[in-house]
């Protein structure tokens, strides 16, 4: 079975610049071939991954089940009610 794409990933202003500085210490470690860029480029892309792979595991539990209202007027504000449901038996999230 595929597992669906997740819709609505952003990067953050810091994670941009977290990307961004990687690749500049990617470059230096390159250009130099310094041993300690090098370590520290693998501990950064490190980070990255592991970030991802437990953001992706946090949410995997999580069901969200939207009750939308029965009219909605233009220009006037309204409540949208919704439940949260964990999936998960043993892992609370």
């Amino acid at each position: 079975m595929p597992r669906p794409v997740p819709e609505g990933i952003r990067i953050t202003k810091v994670g941009l610049w977290f990307v961004l500085f990687t690749v500049l210490v990617a470059v230096a470690a390159t250009n130099t071939g310094n041993n300690a860029l090098y370590l520290v480029l693998a501990a950064m892309l490190g980070t990255l991954v592991v970030s991802g792979i437990t953001s992706r595991h946090n949410l995997r539990g999580l069901v969200v089940a939207v009750e939308p209202p029965a009219e909605i007027f233009a220009k006037q504000p309204f409540h949208l009610p919704f439940t949260l449901r964990n999936r998960s038996r043993f892992v609370p999230r």
